[in-house]
């Protein structure tokens, strides 16, 4: 929800004259982020560890005994750590939306109409 008060813009950013705004040429974060591994690094690190095969019967346990209780979210952090986040939206070659030209389309139509008429069937 964007807020609207005096406080901040109608877009969601602190109002000129805010004591919070950020200045220009202002960083909150100067040094980055911080050195180390990140939390998937070290899992992969874990994992990957001569005891790894330990702990992922441990995780698979868990995520089996979640899911008997109808909670199938573990999977997909599971998933998400270990081989990362699928993407959800089909793009083309170039990341952006997927082309089609009238060929295809007209293909494309023919495969669905003649799928439509088997189902009918």
């Amino acid at each position: 929800m964007v807020k609207n008060d005096k406080d901040h813009r109608p877009t969601g950013g602190f109002s000129e004259g805010n004591q919070y705004r950020m200045k220009k040429g202002e960083t909150r974060n100067p040094k980055g982020r911080p050195k180390g591994r990140s939390i998937r690094g070290r899992l992969r690190e874990i994992l990957d560890s001569e005891g790894g095969e330990n702990v992922i019967e441990q995780l698979l346990t868990t995520a089996l005994d979640e899911a008997k209780g109808g909670d199938f979210r573990f999977w997909k952090e599971i998933a998400d750590s270990i081989d990362g986040k699928i993407p959800d939206r089909i793009a083309g070659h170039d990341g952006g939306p997927v082309k089609i030209d009238d060929e295809t389309r007209k293909r494309m139509d023919q495969i669905i109409e003649a799928a439509n008429k088997i189902h009918e069937e």
